[in-house]
């Protein structure tokens, strides 16, 4: 599963709130906008890349263990 739980669960994944960071990231590139906002509150970038690096070690990792995930 790659979306997980929301804040104070504790399924595994990505949560639904760093999901909605990264999207609403993307969203706000593709329309040109210098500012990411969520609910009319301007989102930090450190936020953003806190996001991003969830996104890349959860990508890296499930990546490793499918790859190197050898049946005896």
């Amino acid at each position: 599963m790659f979306v997980g739980a929301s804040p104070g669960g504790t399924g595994g994944s990505i949560k639904t709130t760093t999901l909605r960071v990264l999207t609403s990231c993307t969203k706000a590139i593709l329309q040109g906008k210098e500012e990411v906002l969520l609910y009319e509150r301007k989102v930090p970038v450190s936020l953003i890349l806190k996001a991003v690096g969830v996104l890349v070690d959860f990508s890296c990792n499930g990546y490793a263990i499918n790859h190197f995930n050898c049946p005896n």
